[in-house]
């Protein structure tokens, strides 16, 4: 998609900016930093808001918050210090003062929220759920837990899931989580997982074009495979895989898939291979299983996906197994391959389907809001494994 733009001698073609995140079209990707932007309306006299990708707000509480008493900003040699304290209006006030003049101004507002308790995050999520001038919700964890002893959400792997899964179960809206700068480990969740009975950690990797998501890149990989034992399996859901696989086996990827919607798997997965990676191929549901069979003899693993890739809690979509089954009656019966390539599985699983996926023929099953979305990772494992 493109526009056009006029100079004295030719047209020159603009390419678009637009991009989808979490869920939200915008046209470009430009969006404020919570808490540096005000409302919006703050900036209106010096900037045309319709010219931005969307407008998020300063972090909204359940009540008005005064924040810290003055003086709240110095000038140091290094810039500028500032300790504001969250200060807002509370979601009464932003409704009533603050949406309408949001609601004129032709950008997606996602508004950053915070609470010192499970309730707080609740209660402000199911307010924002049902305005439509609310395009998504940004979720603050960087705030201390009153109720058990002032740790922050952000900080405890338990603690995070659990707020993050009572937002999600109070609003559908497009969610982003902004989690606390004090967490310069994300092996924390890795060991967590690890130590609970997982086999392989799955770490999907998106790009915002392939799939509409941004996630992570080769730094968390090497970040992760640094505290943990677990194979890595780094799924792909991005274009042109080619130019960043060698960074991925560099971080210390055990296990590499791509899609075949997005490359050419015979000449990828050889070059996986060469990398002392395992080399899968993947292939979406509405994709027909004719597609990547050409391709199974280059494979260590075919990674059938039964979602849509991009976000996570999705149901599964049971006529996806019918591909496990076609592609194991390929491997096993018609080509009689004799060397074992696995079928992994992942999208919408969870206990009451497990025993399809595994029935169908799946060696690997991939679980996100099944184990994550649980206080107790180590049962939730459990129970898939039964």
């Amino acid at each position: 998609m493109t526009d056009l733009a006029m100079n004295n001698k030719t047209n020159v073609k603009r390419p678009s900016l637009a991009v989808n995140i979490a869920g939200i079209h915008l046209k470009n990707p430009v969006m404020p930093a919570s808490g540096t932007f005000g409302y919006g309306e703050e900036y209106a006299p010096y900037l045309d808001l319709e010219r931005i990708g969307a407008i998020v707000t300063k972090g909204l509480s359940l009540r008005p918050k005064a924040g810290n008493p003055t003086p709240r900003i110095a000038e140091t040699i290094s810039g500028m210090l500032n300790a504001i304290g969250l200060q807002n209006v509370g979601i009464d006030d932003f409704i009533k003062f603050k949406l309408p003049f949001l609601r004129e101004v032709n950008t997606p507002v996602i508004v950053n929220f915070f609470g010192n308790t499970l309730d707080e995050y609740g209660e402000v999520a199911a307010r924002l759920a049902d305005l439509p001038e609310v395009a998504g919700l940004e979720l603050n964890i960087s705030c201390p837990n009153v109720k058990q002893g002032g740790i922050v959400f952000g900080t405890d792997p338990k603690a995070a899931a659990e707020v993050v899964s009572l937002v999600r179960s109070r609003s559908q809206k497009p969610l982003i989580v902004k989690l606390t700068p004090n967490v310069t480990d994300i092996t924390v969740i890795a060991r967590a997982v690890e130590e609970a009975g997982a086999d392989i950690l799955h770490v999907d990797v998106m790009d915002g074009h392939f799939v509409p998501n941004i996630t992570i890149g080769p730094d968390v990989v090497r970040a992760i495979k640094k505290y943990s034992t677990l194979p890595l399996d780094v799924h792909l859901m991005i274009d042109n895989p080619d130019r960043y696989i060698d960074k991925f086996a560099e971080a210390g990827a055990d296990m590499m898939s791509v899609h075949v919607e997005a490359c050419d798997l015979e000449k990828l997965l050889p070059l996986i291979r060469k990398l002392k990676c395992k080399a899968g191929a993947v292939i979406n549901p509405e994709t027909r299983v004719e597609a990547v069979i050409p391709f199974i003899e280059y494979a260590d693993y075919i990674l059938v996906m039964t979602v849509n890739p991009g976000f996570g809690g999705q149901a599964i979509m049971p006529a996806c197994l019918e591909k496990v089954v076609r592609i194991r009656k390929y491997i096993y019966e018609e080509r009689k391959v004799n060397r074992a390539i696995l079928i992994e599985v992942d999208g919408g699983i969870k206990t009451s389907n497990v025993k399809d996926a595994v029935k169908a023929g799946a060696d690997i099953i991939v679980a996100g809001s099944a184990i994550f979305g649980s206080k107790d990772y180590k049962a939730a494992i459990e129970k898939l494994k039964k």
